[in-house]
């Protein structure tokens, strides 16, 4: 009987020391991937830092998004997004966040384009013209602007040796409290819009601006 209780005691040991590693290991491996995610965050924040900022620190309005388009025979777009939004306040400064892929989650070709219209004050944004981003895992195109310089083709064929148009949106977004933004991905093979995001700070005036989707 001896022999058992001791037994019991020793296993009740084991039972313990193993909890305790499995609860070190457990909370170091936390610890160790919470540190290399701040490590990333801190990359981030000096390679791409307009991208931090419109992803990390601006509030944020999806204009679309999950987005099945493309453009069919007729040169007629199907799957479009038709979004009529309400600005109340004023913006301080910024972006326009642009995600999409062709099908296969294959990066936009150069016969591709992802086509955004504020009041006819858009059109086929250029790639070249955004500002850096990170790749994405998905294999799809990210594309940011200024909202200050929104650069565009207003027709196709997509070319980006053509030089573009430049609409300051912010200027147009605080001239007026409604607003229409119609896109689509303007390609025949097809695609998706992962997103379209409006990333904005308020001006100091009106710290509470807010962008809302009107319903019709």
């Amino acid at each position: 009987m001896a022999f058992l209780g001791s037994a019991s005691i020793a296993l009740i040991f084991l039972i313990g020391f193993f909890f305790w590693r499995w609860f070190f290991d457990q909370n170091h491996i936390e610890n160790r991937i919470s540190i290399i995610e701040q490590q990333l965050d801190s990359l981030e924040k000096i390679s791409f830092p307009d991208y931090y900022k419109a992803t990390k620190l601006y509030k944020q309005f999806t204009i679309t998004s999950d987005l099945r388009s493309y453009v069919n025979s007729q040169g007629q777009p199907v799957g479009v997004s038709d979004v009529n939004i309400q600005l109340n306040g004023k913006i301080g400064t910024g972006y326009l966040l642009v995600e999409a892929f062709v099908d296969g989650n294959k990066p936009l070709t150069k016969y591709d384009s992802i086509y955004v219209n504020l009041h006819d004050n858009g059109g086929h944004l250029l790639r070249n013209k955004s500002l850096p981003t990170p790749a994405s895992a998905s294999g799809a195109n990210i594309l940011l602007y200024n909202l200050n310089s929104i650069q565009f083709l207003k027709n196709v064929p997509y070319d980006e040796t053509l030089t573009g148009l430049s609409k300051n949106w912010r200027n147009i977004l605080n001239d007026d409290a409604s607003h229409n933004i119609y896109s689509f991905l303007s390609s025949r093979v097809g695609g998706k819009i992962v997103n379209i995001v409006l990333a904005y700070s308020c001006e100091t005036s009106t710290p509470n601006c807010e962008i809302e989707k009107i319903f019709k």
